[in-house]
């Protein structure tokens, strides 16, 4: 397994979204849980960040993309209510 994914998986950290085709990944979405600096007296929320997004040629234009963001905006809604 390449470096960056098994630094990922183990980081606890990075999300990695896939949307697979008989067992072939067709899309893909990595996203990172980025924490802020604590501040006195104030309530701080994680923030996640969007990277690596791709959908192979023959599967764009048919909401495969579009599904795995709305899984990821689901998650960024949860993260925040979790804190």
């Amino acid at each position: 397994m390449p470096v960056l994914l098994e630094n990922a998986r183990n980081s606890g950290q990075w999300f990695i979204w896939v949307a697979e085709e008989n067992g072939e990944i067709v899309s893909h979405i990595f996203i990172e849980l980025i924490h802020k600096v604590p501040r006195p007296g104030r309530v701080i929320y994680p923030f996640v960040y969007m990277t690596n997004v791709f959908t192979s040629k023959e599967y764009r234009n048919k909401g495969i993309g579009s599904k795995l963001r709305r899984y990821d905006t689901e998650i960024n809604i949860r993260v925040a209510l979790m804190e």
